[in-house]
């Protein structure tokens, strides 16, 4: 989860791992559902599922799917870690 030191917002380590993931997906016209950034960022998939909703209620990530499935895209916050 990210964190705040003097006022600014950073990302932990596994934060930044999936969110970088849906960048390298993202940038490869690749989905970006949680099983696929699982599998790009080495983690399980409960983790990046709790990680990606943390991500996009801190305003990283928004979901682009429709219906119940999710294809994350990146935002423009600036990204510090």
């Amino acid at each position: 989860m990210t964190t705040l030191k003097d006022g600014v917002e950073y990302l932990l380590p596994d934060d930044l791992k999936v969110y970088r993931a849906v960048e390298y997906l993202n940038g490869r016209g690749r989905t970006t559902n949680n099983s696929q950034v699982a599998n790009a960022a080495g983690l399980g998939r409960t983790s990046v599922a709790n990680i990606t909703a943390h991500l996009r209620t801190r305003g990283y990530l928004v979901d682009k799917g429709k219906g119940a499935a999710y294809h994350w895209r990146t935002t423009s916050k600036e990204v510090k870690a």
